[in-house]
């Protein structure tokens, strides 16, 4: 099982950040061909229901609602972390 950090990837953040609410497939495209992730087309149904689950809330989901969708869509296919994944420090708050 890949260990995909549970803080978003500084990268995907920014492209995130920069994209339209509504553009963030593009953008996770973008990103994830950039980091050379493989995986297979069929599997993206599953991502675009559960990133859209979020938006069925009365609340907009931030971003790091959105990665921890698409972390666990990503762990549950087994796709590998690419090497050299900017990060930020993963914070631990003592629960």
């Amino acid at each position: 099982m890949p260990d995909w950090p549970r803080t978003i990837p500084y990268d995907l953040y920014e492209t995130l950040e920069a994209a339209d609410h509504d553009a963030w497939r593009a953008a996770f495209q973008s990103w994830a061909k950039s980091h050379r992730l493989e995986f297979k087309l069929q599997w993206e149904a599953a991502l675009l229901r559960e990133v859209g689950r979020l938006d069925e809330y009365r609340c907009l989901p931030m971003i790091q609602d959105r990665w921890t969708a698409i972390r666990e869509w990503l762990v549950a296919h087994d796709v590998p972390v690419p090497d050299g994944l900017p990060l930020r420090p993963e914070t631990n708050s003592g629960f």
